[in-house]
């Protein structure tokens, strides 16, 4: 998933919040930029699915 990122190929996401407890650090987007906070979600949408949270949006890289 962050080799996609890397090269640019994502231009929208969605991901599911869940009231689930993992162990250890957990990395959702891994790859080069994954750290530096270069990607969000442009105009983000909220939606209650069941008991998780659905987010959705236009992948953007942040400028400068």
């Amino acid at each position: 998933l962050g080799e996609a990122f890397d090269r640019n190929l994502v231009d929208r996401a969605v991901f599911y919040l869940a009231p689930v407890l993992t162990g250890g650090p957990v990395v959702a987007v891994g790859g080069i930029g994954a750290s530096s906070n270069e990607w969000c979600l442009e105009k983000p949408c909220y939606r209650v699915t069941g008991g998780d949270l659905r987010i959705e949006g236009a992948v953007v890289r942040r400028k400068g």
